[in-house]
């Protein structure tokens, strides 16, 4: 082979570099999560939650070990451990009797619960998940703090003070809608009563109408009755003044006559002034067409005349 030719078969070294990035990437791909510090009080109990992302399926295989570093201290110890389905508490060390186990391989959670904190359990807890394939990964660690009474942290307090601010903001846009619903709602009520009273006035008006269109002819026919009335009353007292005028003329033209003429023609007239009387003494209205016409009274004095002549 001629020397600077390139060769035909890969280096040792190149070889194993291939190999490593084929074999070993995929079990780096399980990537493990905690928090970074949890705060517990003395004597009451704390969560510490763990989860895992991998590229595999959870695996019936898929375990789970927590270890405890003391504050200050170097070295790590194991204090639990899941595997095949089942949890394993760590007989030896302060945690044997604290520990429960709450989380979930079906949904990637491996949480504890340590129970009945003391001061000495200040420190730094490991999480490392193991998923087959996925058993080459980054670990996670939470820091324990105990105190005699938690503090507030300042994102505790900023975290209330933005949620009192938002809750604020939520119900004053609340009552803002609340408001104008009611308002929109009055109105709506107003203006179907003011559209009910106006229909209420038209139907009136047409009804007043109608009723005074049919009110019409029984006022026209009233008047024409009171007036057909005072015609005749009129008609009837005239009639009564000129039979009165006849018969003093009939009177004085009888003076001259016989007194056995004047006690006939004296009796029938008294007959018929007494007729007359009566029809002036009656206060009932008669229709003008009975009462007595002259020509009617002429022809009664000359039939009376008539008589007294013969005699």
């Amino acid at each position: 082979m001629a020397p600077g030719a390139p060769s035909s078969n890969p280096s040792p070294v190149l070889a194993a570099l291939l190999f490593s990035s084929l074999v070993l990437s995929p079990a780096q791909a399980i990537v493990v999560y905690t928090d970074k510090e949890v705060h517990g009080a003395v004597g009451s109990r704390v969560t510490l939650h763990c989860s895992f992302w991998s590229s595999e399926w959870v695996s019936d295989d898929i375990s789970f070990t927590w270890r405890y570093q003391p504050e200050g201290g170097r070295d790590a110890i194991s204090i639990f451990h899941y595997a095949k389905g089942q949890p394993y508490i760590d007989e030896v060390g302060t945690f044997k009797e604290r520990i429960q186990w709450v989380g979930d391989p079906l949904w990637k959670d491996g949480s504890i619960v340590i129970h009945n904190l003391d001061y000495s359990d200040n420190g730094t807890f490991t999480c490392d998940v193991k998923n087959p394939p996925d058993i080459v990964g980054k670990t996670s660690q939470v820091t324990l703090y105990v105190f005699e009474k938690v503090p507030t942290r300042y994102g505790v307090v900023l975290g209330a003070v933005i949620g009192g601010v938002l809750g604020g903001v939520l119900l004053l846009l609340l009552l803002f809608y609340l408001i104008r619903y009611c308002w929109l709602r009055r109105q709506a009520a107003l203006q179907r009563r003011l559209s009910a009273m106006e229909k209420g006035k038209l139907h009136k008006s047409v009804k007043d109408s109608s009723k005074r269109g049919r009110q019409t002819p029984v006022l026209y026919a009233m008047l024409d009755h009171s007036r057909s009335t005072k015609a005749a009353s009129e008609k009837k007292t005239k009639g009564l003044g000129e039979s009165r005028k006849d018969k003093k003329r009939l009177a004085g033209r009888a003076g001259g006559k016989g007194s056995g003429a004047e006690v006939s023609k004296g009796s029938q007239m008294v007959v018929i002034e007494m007729e007359l009387r009566k029809d002036e003494q009656s206060s009932e209205l008669r229709p003008a067409v009975k009462s007595p016409s002259r020509t009617s009274l002429k022809n009664a004095l000359k039939n009376m005349m008539g008589l007294d002549s013969e005699k």
